[in-house]
């Protein structure tokens, strides 16, 4: 949206613009398969690109050890190279933190506002897929709740995913659909309206 204003005083006039509107990353998906089939070998790759490569494996076989430490420079790291194999150690960790809460309460707040900023920077489909398939399997109620305060706070709210939970045969997961529908979505369209 693009307005323009006119804004004078004291014999001089100007002209204001404003420009709002949203940003958007669009997920070309048709890219990387053409990417994956070609036959043609990459004979650069930047010292840069394999450092961070080395470094993912090693953070990645960290955390199905148990052993990875998610201090500053590893949040940022994963969040920021959308490390999306450490999910489920990150919400392992989060369950711990839970239970921690209840002796120190700022344990939780200070690991749950980088956890969140992690699973934001998810791409959309595997963040959507590992928080919902979290949401159905999970037997923990302080987590679900978590889980359900990451779908309001980031607005993931998938009509999909709460049909799929509503032809549940299992009751608990049918509750779990109907708890989510508090929550929001960034926009909504005509589908939306029918799933509704």
């Amino acid at each position: 949206h693009v307005d323009m204003d006119e804004i004078s005083g004291k014999g001089k006039s100007m002209f204001m613009l404003t420009a709002m509107g949203t940003a958007v990353i669009i997920d070309d998906s048709s890219r990387t398969k053409v990417v994956q089939s070609t036959e043609e070998k990459f004979e650069n790759v930047s010292i840069e690109k394999i450092k961070i490569l080395q470094r993912k494996r090693l953070i990645i076989e960290n955390a199905k050890a148990g052993t990875l430490n998610l201090d500053d420079d590893v949040w940022n790291f994963i969040t920021t190279n959308q490390v999306s194999e450490v999910f489920y150690y990150v919400l392992s960790k989060l369950q711990l933190a839970i239970s921690y809460s209840l002796d120190s309460p700022d344990t939780l707040n200070k690991f749950f506002k980088p956890a969140l900023a992690y699973i934001d920077s998810l791409p959309d489909r595997i963040k959507y897929d590992l928080i919902y398939n979290s949401i159905e399997k999970a037997n923990n109620e302080p987590l679900l709740l978590k889980l359900f305060e990451i779908i309001d706070s980031l607005q993931l709210l998938d009509f999909d995913k709460i049909i799929e939970f509503l032809n549940s045969t299992d009751f608990q997961i049918q509750k779990r659909a109907t708890k989510l529908l508090i929550s929001d979505k960034p926009f909504y369209n005509k589908q939306d309206i029918e799933k509704i």
